[in-house]
C-alpha cells in the first residue's frame, strides 16, 4: 500500500478492496532521482480455512515484498507497482496425517498497483488494483474470513484462494473550504469447489461524502456509504451507511 494513495474518506477501516494494513517489517529503500525501489520483509499472518484436527503452523519465512514508486509533477503524482511472495503452512495429528494432506506448506503471491494523479488544481484521482492468490488477509472486505487457502478434495491438498479487488476515488475541491470523495471498490474471490453456499462471491462499495474546513487543522466530514455481497449461491445483501467524523490535525 501507499498512505499518500489513501482516499479522503470518513471510514476508518479504509476503501473496500484496498490492501491498508500495518505490519511490523524490516524494509530497504534505494532512491534515484524522484523514484524509490523498496525491498521489504514482513511479519507473516496467515488466514486458512481448514477442517477439523488441523492447525496453522507459523510461516518459516517472512512475506517479502518488491516495490517501485515512480513520482513526478514535484512528487504530486506517483504510480507503485509492488509484486509478494509468501508461504503458507499447516500440520496435521500424527494419527492421521497419512490419510490427509501431504504438502505441508504454499507458496503464493500476487502483485499491486497503487496511484495518485492530479488531473487539475481542484481535482484528484487515486486508485489501486491486487490481483493473486493466498492475499486475502492483506485485503479490506475479506480479510479474517480464512480465504487465504482452503481445505480441499478430502482434505488432500490445500488450495490458494485467487483474489482480485480494487478501488478508484475521485476528489474535488468546490472551494478552500469544501471538497468531496466520490469512491467506488470492490472484491472477487475465486471459488474452490468446496466452497459453502453461503461463502462470499464478491462484493461492492461505494461511498460518496462532503467535508468542510472551517479553519485550518480542524474539518468535519458528513459520508453515505452502499455495499452489497453476494455469495456462491446467488444470495444477495446490500447495507446502506450515513456517518460522520471531525479531525482535529496537529
Amino acid at each position: 500500500y501507499d498512505i499518500q494513495a489513501r482516499p479522503n474518506i470518513v471510514n476508518l477501516e479504509g476503501a473496500n478492496g484496498s490492501t491498508l494494513n500495518r505490519a511490523p517489517l524490516i524494509r530497504y529503500d534505494h532512491s534515484w532521482k524522484d523514484h524509490i525501489l523498496s525491498i521489504a520483509l514482513e511479519n507473516p499472518v496467515e488466514q486458512l480455512t481448514l477442517s477439523d484436527g488441523m492447525e496453522i503452523r507459523k510461516q518459516l519465512v517472512p512475506d517479502l515484498i518488491v516495490a517501485t514508486k515512480f513520482r513526478w509533477n514535484d512528487n504530486k503524482n506517483f504510480v507503485k507497482v509492488a509484486a509478494i511472495g509468501r508461504q503458507l503452512r499447516y500440520e496435521v495429528p500424527d494419527a492421521v496425517e497419512a490419510e490427509v494432506m501431504t504438502n505441508a506448506s504454499l507458496y503464493t503471491g500476487g502483485a499491486m498497483m497503487v496511484g495518485r494523479i492530479q488531473a487539475s488544481e481542484n481535482d484528484l484521482f487515486k486508485f489501486e488494483v491486487v490481483g493473486g492468490k493466498g492475499l486475502a488477509r492483506y485485503i479490506r472486505g475479506v480479510r479474517n474470513l480464512g480465504y487465504d487457502a482452503i481445505c480441499q478434495n478430502n482434505c488432500l491438498e490445500l488450495r490458494a484462494i485467487p483474489v482480485v479487488a480494487g478501488f478508484m476515488a475521485y476528489e474535488h475541491d468546490w472551494s478552500p473550504k469544501w471538497s468531496s470523495t466520490f469512491l467506488i471498490g470492490g472484491v472477487d474471490i475465486g471459488q474452490p469447489l468446496v466452497f459453502e453456499e453461503d461463502d462470499m462471491d464478491y462484493c461492492l462499495y461505494g461511498s460518496l461524502n462532503l467535508f468542510y474546513q472551517p479553519i485550518q487543522p480542524f474539518s468535519i466530514g458528513l459520508e453515505y456509504l452502499y455495499g452489497e455481497r453476494v455469495n456462491v449461491n446467488g444470495l444477495s445483501g446490500t447495507a446502506h451507511r450515513v456517518q460522520m467524523a471531525a479531525m482535529m490535525c496537529f
